[in-house]
């Protein structure tokens, strides 16, 4: 039953959709600034102090850890298929890795 049945008067939507609207724009905020502004400023201080060839080696690892992260913080499922992946960027990394000293 709604609320005007009963003799209730009814919520105030467009209240509750502004407030739903400053959270989404604070959200957006947020999110825009800690995964794009703030990591562009984290590279290229790690590129001033350990260089561009061993930052794109770390940069290269990153999805390891992004997973890591999810296990941990969101309990999502490690699958067989992750684990392939992993090893992959493993591998290229250490791959990229050696040719480089090598030169």
């Amino acid at each position: 039953m709604t609320g005007e049945i009963r003799g209730e008067k009814p919520p105030d939507i467009s209240k509750l959709r502004s407030r739903q609207r400053v959270q989404v724009y604070g959200l957006t905020f947020m999110i825009a600034v800690i995964s794009t502004v703030l990591p562009s400023f984290m590279i290229a201080a790690a590129i001033e102090k350990i260089g561009a060839g061993t930052t794109s080696l770390l940069s290269g690892v990153g999805p390891l850890f992004t997973t890591f992260l999810g296990i941990v913080l969101l309990n999502e499922t490690f699958t067989q298929w992750h684990f392939v992946g992993m090893i992959l960027v493993l591998t290229g990394a250490l791959i990229l890795s050696y040719k480089r000293r090598r030169i």
